[in-house]
């Protein structure tokens, strides 16, 4: 069971295997509100309260986060 905020691991693969261009303008904003919340509800609670599950699951997150950063910075 995730924590109170976090959006459950079977909600977050039905999200990325659903094609965009078959969402709501509705539905992208709340996917896109529900990814901020969890993200942030990530980084509140410390590892050490967390699920096996819910730690591999944020430090994945965590790693995905700072590639993209980096490659962004590359761009320039």
């Amino acid at each position: 069971m995730p924590h109170f905020g976090r959006k459950r691991f079977p909600t977050k693969v039905k999200e990325k295997v659903t094609p965009s261009a078959t969402k709501s303008d509705t539905t992208k904003i709340k996917e896109s509100v529900t990814t901020g919340g969890d993200r942030v509800t990530r980084e509140a609670v410390p590892d050490s309260q967390k699920s096996f599950g819910q730690k591999m699951q944020d430090t994945t997150g965590r790693a995905k986060a700072r590639i993209k950063r980096w490659s962004r910075r590359q761009r320039v």
